[in-house]
């Protein structure tokens, strides 16, 4: 997915350029497979990289809910209300990474993919949810027990 470009990456740093996240998708010998786009966002996303969605905000944030609830959706209400309010002290790279986890889901559902893959059982709570009947998700092992 192309949101995996704007997580941080190994070293604590993000990358700066798309052109980076495909040299890493070429030396990992997957740069043939099609990249699903998150939503845009200023100074998160890659521009050309991305997909402008009003309408469908109201999914992302369904999303965001089942993921996050304890986590307030928009950055500016993150840091905007104190950690005391929401009972989550939580550092602006880790509140990013939520927004990649968001998106990647987003980006899953929108396309309606058949498997989500990921290694991360707090995505195991969509399935669960009200509205998100059709999604499953995989760990690796599972994933390869379907083929």
């Amino acid at each position: 997915m192309a949101v995996s470009a704007s997580e941080r990456q190994p070293g604590d740093s993000y990358l700066d350029s798309f052109r980076e996240f495909e040299a890493r998708l070429k030396e990992l010998n997957i740069d043939d497979i099609p990249l699903l786009l998150g939503m845009a966002y200023f100074d998160i996303s890659y521009w050309d990289h991305a997909v402008f969605a009003d309408e469908e905000c109201d999914l992302e944030e369904r999303i965001h809910n089942v993921l996050f609830p304890s986590v307030a959706f928009s950055y500016s209400d993150f840091k905007r209300l104190a950690p005391e309010a929401t009972g989550d002290i939580l550092t602006d790279k880790k509140w990013r990474n939520r927004w990649c986890d968001r998106q990647m889901m987003w980006a899953h559902v929108s396309n309606s993919r058949d498997v989500f893959v990921t290694s991360d059982n707090n995505f195991k709570k969509i399935e669960r949810a009200e509205s998100f009947e059709g999604v499953k998700v995989r760990t690796p092992e599972e994933a390869v027990a379907l083929l």
